[in-house]
């Protein structure tokens, strides 16, 4: 099992609203279609961070989906309410499961 966590905050002016409904689409049209889907969690700080966790099957699965994420249509709208500036990605390989 690999886990992908990415950490990110709203664009001024985004509500909270905005980034859940983009999300929303982003798993409907496109990260529930993935091979090697597992499942996902949308996390957000009181200060205002964002942490979206997916879980893959394998790493060559989260790799797939992470090269197709930006380029599909229903993923447009959560690239746009996101801070590219403040994007920071992890993969991460489970060793041991309690």
């Amino acid at each position: 099992m690999v886990i992908e966590m990415a950490q990110f905050k709203m664009k001024v002016g985004v509500s909270e609203d905005e980034v859940l409904a983009a999300s929303q689409e982003a798993q409907d049209g496109f990260l529930a279609k993935q091979k090697g889907y597992v499942s996902r969690e949308l996390l957000k700080s009181s200060e205002g961070e964002w942490v979206d966790i997916v879980h893959w099957e394998t790493m060559e699965d989260a790799q797939t989906a992470m090269n197709s994420f930006m380029g599909h249509p229903s993923t447009k709208k959560f690239g746009e309410v996101i801070d590219p500036s403040s994007i920071k990605m992890m993969h991460l390989e489970v060793v041991k499961k309690y």
